[in-house]
């Protein structure tokens, strides 16, 4: 319409900036993970039920001993009756001879399983632990590639309003301004695209964290 002799039909301004993006501030931090993470605290909690069977069935392997008490009076008659107080103490010690060897076989199965949920839950943690990491990693990465394609789009804005200036004075024609339009154009997509790779991440640093 501009080679034509037309009026040019003016164009949408773009917005000046994004919509605020959330603060990861409130998400916690790894230190927290066992507390947090319900795969992370089952794993340990298997752990710890594992400890406690290992020490019943430890318990189980001991001696019984007993203690045992006794008070009485005794009476001897020679010419007169005489009577004094006695008292006994006495220790007794059970020691299962057929048992035994059963109780020593469910205690190093117990332990056996002690420290296999105890590797497991190691290996739970460091998982999580990685997993925060990864999502840290992608979200700092996101965050730096943002303010790089911030800087872009103001240039491409910049620009986009000197070529628009330009045209109005009649010192170029209207595709330049078109061209900038374009280019202001590209650049907010793609830094729409960047936030909402940064809401992606943020999502799974959230879920990583528990």
């Amino acid at each position: 319409s501009a080679q034509l002799g037309e009026a040019t039909p003016s164009l949408p301004e773009p917005p000046p900036s994004l919509p605020a993006f959330p603060d990861a501030a409130g998400l916690g931090n790894p230190s927290q993970l066992i507390e947090r993470r319900p795969d992370v605290a089952a794993a340990w909690k298997r752990y710890e039920a594992a400890v406690r069977r290992e020490q019943a069935a430890w318990r189980s392997t001991l001696p019984d001993l007993a203690l045992s008490a006794q008070t009485g009076t005794a009476t001897t008659q020679i010419i007169e009756a005489e009577s004094e107080k006695t008292w006994a103490v006495g220790v007794s010690v059970s020691i299962p001879l057929l048992t035994g060897g059963a109780a020593a076989s469910a205690l190093r199965g117990a332990q056996a399983e002690t420290d296999a949920l105890h590797l497991s839950a190691q290996q739970a943690l460091l998982d999580a632990v990685v997993e925060v990491e990864s999502a840290l990693a992608l979200d700092q990465a996101i965050a730096g590639q943002r303010a790089a394609l911030d800087t872009q789009v103001d240039a491409a804005r910049l620009s986009h309003s000197e070529a628009l200036k330009q045209y109005s004075s009649g010192l170029t024609p209207y595709l330049s301004v078109l061209t900038t339009t374009s280019a202001l154009q590209q650049a907010e997509l793609t830094r729409l695209q960047a936030q909402r790779d940064h809401l992606s991440a943020r999502i799974s640093l959230a879920t990583a964290l528990g």
